[in-house]
């Protein structure tokens, strides 16, 4: 003891080893050794001491204590709540009970286990209901497992506690947008406007977006404009404008606003600067290929591709471009290529499969849509799809299955509730094809195809 007082730490730790070996079972010694190991920077020695005082006595606080912090100070966050966890049986101090307890918690958020956290946290809220600190980590687990609700509602809970935080009012608002509270979301900037560290150039530019999605746009370009003669520099607010001029078609405007700003802006910014001109160029080339400007549509899609040639949506766009016009020997290797880029992007796949299955690859079609379905198993395009395919293949008893599961995700689908008749006709059951057809005629009276086939299975059955 006296050695390692003196941080003479190498010649105490040969001396306690030496103990140690004459009396196995002392606690005090493992536990001491496993400090002076940690004090000399030996954390895995530490580790194997206090491992050893567990095994002596399973319920030793020092060493649990001591355990829980080498295992998060050594990157073994599992172990360190396994430790902390055993722990918490023991305490019965309520102050060090709810230090644990919140220890605990924060790794579960730090490993995005935001049920273990939020459990963590209610425990402690149960005993400290008003303890800030605890009130803000639980607001953070709530945003990361998109639990918006409940984070804007303890945000409210927050100012009222403390309504000179600004930084609260912001992200209440950012929130707020998120969820489409939008007559909220411009109540609340009307308020925080008077704080004097208030960002108006972002509150502005809050409120802008907020006019985008609910149809005045002209109305958020002009405001932009204006208060871009005050903020010039504001990187946001010519994104905004861009984002705005877009909505209205206007892509020239949009790529004036990019090109201007990597004219000015830091260099750093570039490569975002760049992709967002990619994806702007995209979207030029797919409005002119709506208005029957094929040419330039394609010339837009080079551009784009010139600008980030990593863009997926550029190669799917290109792809499915092609696709209509029924030029698949580009259509396939472009939608590959967005792909390979984008896996997990499923639209991506799904086009893939309708284009196999629109000249007739129907196993090929099949391997895609049956991939998507692994992971989206509600994927009502995928299942009708798998359903039609079915049909093709002479299996009408498993199209049966994929159009009753897509029925229920979309009731009022008029096309699957059709070939779902047709399949029930293919497997001879026809008081259940009567039945979807009846139900697609109180849908759309007016549809035909249904009305025939009606008439033809009451026919047949009255001749029978």
């Amino acid at each position: 003891k006296l050695l390692y007082e003196q941080h003479k730490y190498a010649d105490a730790i040969r001396h306690l080893d030496y103990v140690s070996k004459n009396a196995p079972n002392r606690i005090d010694l493992t536990n001491l050794l496993g400090k002076i190991y940690v004090d000399y920077g030996v954390k895995q020695r530490g580790i194997e001491n206090y491992k050893k005082t567990l095994k002596i006595d399973e319920n030793n606080v020092e060493a649990l204590t001591a355990l829980g912090a080498l295992y998060l100070d050594t990157s073994q966050p599992r172990l360190a709540i396994k430790s902390y966890t055993q722990l918490l049986k023991l305490l019965k101090n309520e102050e060090d009970l709810l230090s644990v307890l919140r220890t605990i918690a924060d790794i579960h958020l730090s490993l995005n286990e935001y049920n273990s956290a939020l459990e963590c946290y209610n425990k402690i809220l149960v005993f400290q209901p008003n303890e800030v600190s605890i009130l803000r980590n639980l607001k953070e687990t709530y945003v990361k497992a998109n639990l918006t609700e409940d984070a804007i509602i303890l945000l409210k809970k927050l100012i009222i506690m403390d309504n000179k935080d600004y930084d609260l009012y912001e992200e209440l608002m950012i929130l707020l947008y998120k969820h489409k509270y939008y007559s909220e979301v411009l109540e609340l900037a009307k308020q925080v406007t008077r704080y004097e560290n208030a960002d108006i150039a972002n509150i502005q530019n809050i409120i802008a977006k907020v006019y985008m999605n609910t149809e005045q746009v002209e109305d958020s370009i002009v405001m932009l404009i204006e208060i871009l003669e005050q903020y010039p520099e504001n990187t946001y607010l010519h994104q905004t404008l861009a984002q705005a001029y877009m909505k209205m078609n206007r892509y020239d405007d949009a790529i004036s606003v990019y090109i201007d700003l990597m004219e000015k802006d830091d260099i750093t910014k570039m490569s975002m600067y760049k992709n967002n001109l990619s994806t702007i160029y995209c979207n030029y080339g797919t409005y002119l290929y709506k208005m029957d400007r094929h040419k330039e549509a394609f010339e837009r899609f080079a551009t784009a591709l010139k600008y980030d040639a990593s863009n997926s949506e550029v190669y799917y766009q290109i792809g499915y471009c092609n696709a209509l016009i029924k030029n698949y020997n580009d259509a396939i290797p472009n939608i590959r290529k967005a792909i390979e880029l984008e896996p997990n992007r499923y639209i991506y796949k799904l086009a893939l499969a309708d284009i196999y299955y629109g000249f007739g690859e129907l196993v090929e079609a099949m391997k895609l849509y049956d991939i998507v379905l692994e992971c989206e198993p509600h994927n009502v395009q995928a299942l009708f799809m798998s359903g039609m395919i079915s049909i093709k293949q002479l299996n009408p008893e498993k199209a049966l299955d994929y159009f009753k599961t897509a029925l229920i995700i979309n009731p009022d689908n008029i096309e699957i509730r059709y070939n779902l008749a047709l399949a029930y006709e293919y497997t001879q059951n026809k008081d259940a094809a009567i039945q979807e057809y009846e139900s697609i005629l109180e849908i759309d009276p007016s549809h035909e195809a249904a009305q025939n086939n009606l008439s033809l299975i009451k026919s047949v059955g009255d001749e029978a």
